[in-house]
């Protein structure tokens, strides 16, 4: 999960445009996941790294919740089965990423999960099949980037 919420925040690196150059860097410190912004333009800058509590202005910690069961019925091409998670801090629009909580590669069962923040401090996991297929019921862990 921590190289995919790497791999996003790069992503939000190539699509903000600025007036003024910020360096968007993802860094794993310690055992906290953060989005590090710094007002420099230096390719070669990176997120202070072993700090015990990441804090101030430059740091958006990853906020994070579960969902309560999601699953568990025949789902035809294109249906859904959802559920919800409380992830305090969360405003719609920010970027929800969603992963079954026991690591299944849910492509490989023939279903797609996205999460969307639907409500101020509430996400939405939807999995979607792609095949006719009953996918296991399953609690999904919700990582939102501010």
């Amino acid at each position: 999960m921590r190289k995919l919420i790497f791999i996003a925040a790069l992503l939000l690196q190539a699509v903000v445009v600025s007036k003024h150059p910020i360096q968007y860097t993802a860094t794993m410190s310690g055992s906290h996941d953060v989005v590090c912004f710094s007002s420099t333009s230096d390719p070669n800058y990176r997120c202070p790294e072993n700090q015990s509590q990441p804090t101030g202005a430059n740091y958006l910690p990853v906020m994070t919740g579960t969902t309560g069961s999601i699953g568990g019925g025949l789902l035809a091409v294109g249906a859904s089965a959802s559920g919800t998670a409380t992830v305090t801090g969360a405003t719609v629009g920010m970027l929800c990423i969603a992963q079954p909580s026991d690591g299944t590669d849910m492509a490989a069962v023939g279903a797609i999960v996205s999460c969307t923040v639907t409500a101020n401090n509430t996400a939405t996991v939807r999995v979607v099949a792609v095949v006719t297929v009953t996918p296991a019921s399953k609690q999904y862990n919700v990582r939102i980037l501010p």
